[in-house]
């Protein structure tokens, strides 16, 4: 489901018979088990590691295990600094299927909850992928449109983050962050 927006779904008691709430809730169930066991573990990075080895690492690569597995390690960012790169880089190795990697408000919160603690050459490196990947040049002027909207969106989210010659350099690209 696309649309679950794992970052903000919450339980919802009321009975139903569609399978698609049902669907919708089993994530909130599995969204509420997650934040409680990892911010109760935040305090012990032995025990936030064996936690995302033991019941996240284990799921299989899906769309909504992506966003749950960004939401789980957003929890305690300083414990998962090379997930967090690689969830967050992730949207440069997904060719024209970006944005279903970026398209969710999940990514946009992950770039909020973990960006600020890559290190700065991992920033650099990010803000540079970035910069090349959504600012080329497309036969197709719709997506490469599109393309340009979605950066100055992602870079909206870090720009506290950037230097001032990122800054520059972006908005060369893509206009007024």
């Amino acid at each position: 489901l696309p649309e679950i927006d794992v970052f903000s779904i919450d339980l919802d008691t009321h009975i139903r018979s569609h399978s698609r709430e049902d669907i919708q809730n089993f994530v909130a169930i599995a969204k509420r088990l997650t934040e409680d066991l990892f911010v109760a573990a935040c305090g012990n990075e032995t025990e936030s590691k064996r936690l995302l080895a033991t019941y996240i690492d284990p799921l299989p690569d899906s769309k909504t295990i992506y966003k749950l597995r960004l939401f789980a390690v957003t929890r305690c960012p300083s414990f998962f600094i090379p997930e967090i790169k690689d969830l967050l880089f992730r949207v440069f190795n997904a060719g024209e299927r970006y944005s279903e990697i970026e398209g969710g408000a999940e990514y946009h919160q992950g770039l909020i909850a973990g960006f600020g603690i890559l290190s700065q050459s991992d920033k650099d490196q990010y803000v540079s992928e970035l910069i090349k990947y959504f600012g080329e040049n497309l036969r197709d002027t719709d997506k490469e449109r599109w393309r340009k909207r979605d950066a100055l969106k992602i870079l909206s989210y870090i720009k506290q983050h950037l230097t001032e010659q990122q800054i520059a350099e972006a908005e060369s690209v893509y206009g007024k962050i």
